[in-house]
């Protein structure tokens, strides 16, 4: 009897692990996109911050994302950004950049090409390219076109 108990409990507990480690790494990927919307968020907010804070005649745009960690545009420097995020699904800093005509970035998407979990409710902002199979690299971070800024008169002086 102690026996078949035994064998009883290792099957149980054989069943238990194996279920477990099918949803692990499921719940792991969840995480990577979690925090790849996270991560990509916050390049899309510096972004639009950069732009906003763009003083007439220069440049809207950042060329590099090193620009978002100091920006000389301004005395004193402004820092968009902490850091240069790696992005979570790869685990390196290798971000696509979107760019505009001037080389400026717009946005910015994951290279990975693995298939999204995650395909309902994503944010407002992120713009999930059309496929047939969505992948977390068709997740874009990309920043609102700005208004055009009137021009300033100049200002003459008696």
């Amino acid at each position: 009897m102690p026996l078949l108990l035994l064998i009883f409990l290792v099957a149980i507990t054989g069943a238990g692990l194996a279920r477990l480690g099918e949803s692990w790494p499921l719940q792991m990927q969840r995480e990577r996109e979690a925090e790849l919307l996270f991560r990509g968020q916050q390049f899309r907010a510096a972004l639009q911050a950069y732009q906003a804070a763009s003083p007439p005649g220069g440049p809207d745009l950042p060329a590099t994302l090193e620009e978002l960690l100091e920006d000389r545009r301004t005395v004193p420097p402004r820092h968009w950004l902490r850091q240069i995020y790696a992005d979570p699904v790869t685990g390196l800093p290798d971000w696509q950049l979107l760019r505009d005509a001037q080389g400026g970035i717009t946005g910015l998407h994951s290279r990975s090409r693995q298939p999204a979990r995650r395909i309902h409710d994503l944010p407002v902002p992120v713009q999930a390219a059309a496929g047939s199979e969505p992948t977390v690299g068709d997740w874009r971070f990309v920043v609102a076109p700005q208004p055009q800024r009137p021009a300033r008169p100049a200002v003459t002086r008696p």
